[in-house]
């Protein structure tokens, strides 16, 4: 029998995918994982830091939950994750938008901690053979060995495609993909439409509670688009501040959370719009786990750092949720 694992982890940071059994070896692991917490898209409560750190940019946790998934990663597959890795060995794959790009680095880093670098040749540390002699550059190595970089620090390849190419996370649908963007709005434009009865109880709701579509989104009532920006604005806030701002309770934020998660579904208005946001990472997906067992490639680990309409797009098509899901 052969004992080699081939595994692909797709994770939402939950759970890592569970460990084989006993009797395979993990000899090559796939991980497509979405960004960490990040910062509302749009800033319609005047959040200070949203505007401080950016919208839709990574947060400080956000990058703590991504060094600590890969922590973890490492600490189930020790063998595979080990200080010997080499550039060869993990190939990194990811959206062009900085939040996914940050994400996959800081992930690295809980896979790859400081200290395992390339150290230099043992040469004199003061030499210009270490670093060509620019004015007023610092060659030492404050007691560092001769690590390549400081603090042992180890760096591997990326693999970003433009935004307007880009056919394996999609990032800007409207320019890599311009005709399935318009099919998919008009598609979702009438979702929206057919369901938006379900939003006259709740709208009045979060009026009644200060958050006046008025004020904030310039509406008479709460849409499920605008419902779902707000959750957006919340979420955001709970995860960089562990609580809800002042008007929101548990209560009526899930109930929010249950309008998002219906806004979200809707963009994958029909079967041909959820295999285009499917389609091209689970092409490479494959082809590169191929790659391994064919041995056409001996690499260990690779990373695909995209985003969550990739991500849930692949449930959708495993049937593991759906629109009508409670």
């Amino acid at each position: 029998m052969d004992t080699k694992l081939c595994l692909l982890a797709t994770i939402l940071f939950a759970a890592v995918a569970s460990q084989p059994q006993p009797q395979y070896e993990v000899v090559h692991i796939s991980e497509y994982i979405r960004h960490g917490a990040r910062t509302a898209f749009l800033n319609k409560l005047n959040y200070s830091f949203t505007q401080e750190i950016g919208a839709g940019n990574l947060t400080a946790n956000g990058m703590r939950t991504t060094y600590l998934l890969g922590k973890q990663l490492r600490q189930m597959y020790p063998k595979l994750f080990n200080d010997s890795v080499e550039w060869d060995d993990v190939l990194i794959y990811s959206s062009s938008i900085g939040r996914t790009i940050v994400s996959a680095s800081t992930h690295l880093m809980g896979l790859f901690p400081l200290g395992i670098g390339d150290n230099i040749t043992d040469i004199r540390k003061n030499s210009t053979h270490v670093l060509p002699p620019f004015a007023g550059v610092d060659t030492t190595f404050d007691g560092e060995k001769l690590f390549a970089l400081p603090h042992g620090f180890k760096p591997f390849p990326y693999v970003v495609t433009s935004p307007q190419i880009d056919l394996m996370f999609l990032p800007a649908m409207h320019l890599s993909c311009p005709d399935g963007n318009s099919m998919a709005n008009r598609k979702t434009l009438d979702l929206h439409n057919k369901y938006s009865y379900l939003m006259s109880n709740l709208s009045q709701e979060l009026t009644e509670a200060g958050w006046d579509p008025q004020k904030f989104f310039q509406i008479e009532n709460y849409t499920i688009e605008r419902t779902a920006l707000l959750y957006d604005e919340m979420k955001s806030y709970l995860n960089y501040y562990g609580t809800f701002p002042s008007g929101m309770n548990a209560i009526l934020f899930e109930k929010l959370k249950k309008v998002a998660n219906l806004n979200f579904n809707l963009v994958y208005s029909d079967e041909k719009i959820t295999r285009l946001f499917s389609n091209g990472v689970a092409r490479q997906l494959i082809e590169g786990m191929k790659s391994v067992i064919y041995g056409t490639s001996s690499a260990k680990f690779f990373l695909y750092s995209g985003h969550d309409l990739g991500i849930y797009s692949h449930l959708l098509l495993y049937k593991m949720t759906s629109l009508e899901c409670k």
